[in-house]
């Protein structure tokens, strides 16, 4: 018998995630965003209408009924619930029984011998631990209609349950006097793994949906002995049914022994050499995203992520996308690539590491024929207006501007209409109200305060639908050294959008999302793939604010004036931008650079807005006025010359050379030296 450490508090929060497994063990259907649940209905009584919140703090997950406030506390209270036990007189049985019924072996060993019987492969990397209970299991070899039905959900065929030796269980009897027994309301089948031992799968259990059958096997890997010998790629999985999914559609895969599980290098090694690509398809909940990339940043491997509409739907896997009417072949899911993060210290790790560098592997092509597209098409949501012909639904735009010019004011006036489902500016806005997020990277707090109250301190009303997010400083100060702060960035506003179901993305501004100049054109493809694979997954539509080099308005505005103009507006769908009017300080307009795909262009040269910035009603926005030439806001160039020239000769008399002053006025040393011998 193993001898095993007495079971605490925080040995159960360290086996269980901070608790969140029991959350999930309770509630199957649990939805995980960043550090919150998607509220549930309170399992412990009749609750018609989900209240219960279930979140992430202090290093736990605490749960708070908002319709009982007596159901609130940390897991234990919630398991206290469950079990009907006291947590102040009966913590030790609280905690036993967590441990029993999640596996954990905390308090002593988890698996069985049993009863002999024999329907297995061999237990390839397989390690048992020692026992002390009995049990015993009947298999049958033949399955019951119901029993093919539930698997057929799936696509997964009887050939793939006898390949993979998984067999229904006639009756179970996992504890002296206890008798389970496989029925329509609860299926109970055995992936087998070999002689005496076995894993219990009841799907329809919330309780106890896995049990381990005989000792219990620390290294051992479901379908690793039915992979091909070599291949062009292997899958790892977060669970036996995905395995059996992924086989059924002719694609090689294994998974460990859960998605907390380390998979050793040696196997990394081992798994390299056989085939060109190893890919990590784990769970879209956050311990499988999380733990997906924890892998894959660790050996350099390729993550699958399954599309948002699964989870909307209630799926979290790769069975739940099929069975919800996924299509692997024209699918909706996306590739990413991983660069190796890990310290390496020695050469036999380097050479782990080294093979663990595969190239991405996706079916990123779609092949259709046209009519197919065109019916595709017809069950897509219709392309809607946000901003007039500037920004419609499903879009990424840019909106640029100098500095000062009032982007900003712009987007938050245009960020608020179209959190309520209104026109600005005079801009028809075709959709209904969106949940907007506005990341807001260039005012302080009390600069936003000041510039959306009025002179009494008045304060303006912003739609409930519009959330402004902006950086902690205390927390970007201590960010680790082993991940850069564009890739932190970027996994935070992926959170976000999570958390609050966004539609509406305005990021202001480009420049913040990457710590290299956007000028290089590297950086800026870089960061908008990176904004078009978020826009894509979720589905969203996005506005990106941009600065433009400092400019004299002497001439029109262009696509060129942008900053990385080629890469950025080669994949934005449209490019507008906002000039400074030289007749009047408060007076700007809006222009087209690059029409919309889903409109023409309107607000050229000939036609531009013509906008007052003001206060109204606490709120600092734009107005419409009138529309006009953009020549007739322009600064003549003689007038232009006129002021530099002036200028000149202040900066000589001030004892400037000629450099210096060209340098200021970012005129060449000729033309400054022809301009002083001319005065």
């Amino acid at each position: 018998m193993i001898n095993a450490s007495p079971i605490s508090k925080s040995s159960v929060l360290s086996a269980t995630s901070g608790g969140l497994e029991f959350y999930r063990f309770v509630i199957p259907a649990l939805q995980v965003y960043g550090n919150k649940a998607r509220l549930v209905c309170n399992p412990f009584y009749p609750d018609s209408k989900p209240s219960l919140s279930i979140f992430f703090s202090d290093g736990q997950w605490l749960f708070n009924d908002f319709g009982d406030p007596s159901y609130k506390g940390d897991v234990f209270n919630f398991a206290g619930h469950f079990y009907n036990l006291d947590t102040s007189t009966q913590f030790h049985e609280i905690l036993t029984k967590m441990d029993n019924d999640l596996f954990l072996n905390l308090s002593s060993p988890a698996s069985y011998p049993v009863s002999p019987f024999y329907y297995g492969i061999p237990a390839h990397h397989a390690k048992s631990k020692a026992t002390n209970h009995s049990a015993s299991v009947k298999l049958r070899s033949d399955f019951l209609d119901f029993e093919l039905d539930y698997w057929s959900k799936y696509n997964i065929t009887l050939d793939v349950l006898s390949r993979y030796n998984v067999c229904p269980v006639d009756v179970l009897e996992p504890s002296p006097g206890f008798t389970v027994r496989s029925t329509l309301s609860n299926p109970v089948y055995a992936y087998s793994v070999c002689e005496g031992v076995c894993k219990i799968y009841q799907p329809l259990n919330t309780k106890y949906k896995f049990q381990w059958i005989g000792s219990h096997p620390s290294s051992w890997y479901f379908g690793y002995e039915q992979l091909p010998s070599s291949g062009q790629l292997v899958f790892i999985t977060g669970g036996e049914k995905d395995v059996l999914t992924l086989a059924s559609l002719s694609l090689p895969a294994f998974t460990l022994n859960s998605e907390t599980a380390t998979l050793p290098p040696e196997l990394v090694e081992e798994l390299s050499a056989r085939f060109e690509n190893i890919i990590v398809l784990y769970d879209m909940d956050e311990t499988g995203m999380a733990q997906s990339e924890k892998l894959c940043r660790t050996y350099g491997l390729t993550r699958w992520l399954l599309p948002q509409w699964l989870a909307d739907k209630g799926g979290k896997d790769i069975s739940d996308y099929i069975a919800l009417g996924g299509d692997i072949e024209r699918s909706d899911i996306l590739a990413e690539s991983f660069e190796v993060e890990v310290t390496v210290t020695s050469q036999a790790e380097q050479e782990i590491v080294d093979l663990g560098k595969l190239a991405m592997l996706a079916r990123i092509t779609q092949v259709r024929s046209a009519n197919e597209r065109l019916t595709d098409a017809a069950t897509m949501p219709p392309i809607k207006r946000l901003l007039d012909i500037f920004f419609h639904t499903g879009e990424l735009a840019i909106l640029f501007a100098d500095t000062g010019v009032g982007k900003s004011v712009f987007a938050v006036s245009a960020a608020d209409a179209i959190a309520r489902g209104t026109n600005f500016m005079g801009l028809t806005n075709d959709a209904s109200p969106q949940t907007v997020l506005y990341y807001d990277f260039e005012l302080s707090d009390k600069q936003f305060q000041k510039r959306y109250s009025d002179e009494s301190g008045k304060l303006y009303d912003f739609s409930p639908n519009l959330f402004v997010v902006n950086l902690r400083n205390e927390e970007s100060e201590n960010l680790s050294d082993s991940l850069s702060f564009d890739d932190i960035l970027f996994y935070n506003i992926e959170r976000d959008i999570l958390e609050k179901q966004a539609k509406v993305v305005i990021i202001d501004n480009l420049t913040f999302l990457k710590t290299q100049p956007m000028q290089e054109q590297d950086t800026a493809l870089a960061v908008m793939k990176k904004l078009i694979v978020l826009k894509r997954k979720y589905d969203l539509s996005m506005l990106i604010l941009a600065h433009t080099p400092k400019i004299y308005n002497t001439s029109p505005l262009t696509i060129n004036h942008l900053q990385g103009s080629k890469h950025l507006s080669n994949f934005s769908d449209s490019v507008f931008c906002l000039g400074h009017s030289a007749t009047d300080n408060s007076l700007r307009y809006l222009k087209q650079v690059k029409p919309s795909r889903s409109a023409e262009l309107v607000y050229d040269i000939d036609n531009v807005i013509v906008c007052e910035i003001r206060k109204d009603n606490s709120l600092l926005t734009l107005v419409f006025r009138n529309y006009d030439s953009e020549t007739n806001h322009l600064v003549r160039r003689e007038d232009v010359n006129s002021e530099l020239k002036e200028r000149a000769r202040q900066l000589r008399v001030e004892g400037k050379t000629i450099q210096q002053v060209a340098e200021a006025l970012g005129k060449s040393k000729s033309t400054v030296d022809r301009w002083l011998k001319a005065q």
